[in-house]
């Protein structure tokens, strides 16, 4: 039954949606893997903004688990998810100027901007992936994949420079496709029984994750 309707879900255009914003955000972690947004290689600076990027993410990570209820609420709202597209947007091309310029300073902070969407956009889609517990979790982690290739396959055709701006301007596609979905769809799968509430890293892990 649960499984059936998941593919409805696919099927609609909250699924499509969903799996096309998803799919915008794994292109753009693919770029970031590939050092798509240096047209020119410059080094060692792809690999320094990838861990640049993973390492800052941390940040929203660590206040999402001492601040789960605020970030969840702050998330539900789309000028919210909206800022932070173009946050990610700045920050790739950011990256791509400090590799221009040579700027590490230019690459820190466009790895802040990158670490602050990606940490955040990561939870949002989490909670569309989740909807329906693992049966839909794994139905788009599978879609959105498939449509990541997709995107990747023309923009790896371009030229340096124009496949690096393309890239650029995924974060906020997807955060735009966030934004266009119900807000009655961008919850997590809720647990049955009722926990009382206790706050703290503790009370998250317990509330949200059942640890």
């Amino acid at each position: 039954m649960k499984d059936d309707m998941v593919i409805r879900q696919l099927k609609s255009g909250l699924g499509f949606r969903a799996l096309l914003g998803s799919g915008l955000f794994w292109a753009w972690l693919d770029a970031l893997f590939m050092g798509a947004f240096f047209p020119e290689g410059q080094g060692v600076m792809p690999e320094a903004c990838t861990m640049l990027v993973f390492l800052l993410s941390v940040i929203p990570y660590m206040f999402v688990l001492v601040r789960g209820s605020l970030a969840m609420r702050a998330i539900a709202h789309n000028r919210f998810i909206i800022g932070l597209g173009v946050v990610g947007t700045c920050g790739a091309l950011l990256c791509t100027a400090s590799g221009m310029l040579t700027s590490p300073l230019l690459l820190v902070f466009g790895s802040l901007f990158g670490g602050a969407f990606m940490g955040f956009l990561t939870l949002a889609w989490g909670g569309i992936y989740s909807k329906e517990g693992a049966a839909s979790a794994m139905a788009y982690l599978a879609g959105g994949f498939a449509v990541a290739i997709a995107i990747d396959i023309p923009f790896l055709l371009m030229i340096p420079e124009g496949r690096a701006f393309s890239f650029a301007l995924l974060p906020l596609a997807s955060a735009l496709c966030f934004a266009s979905l119900d807000k009655d769809g961008r919850s997590y799968a809720k647990r049955s029984e009722v926990i009382p509430s206790t706050r703290g890293v503790h009370g998250f892990l317990r509330n949200y994750l059942g640890v």
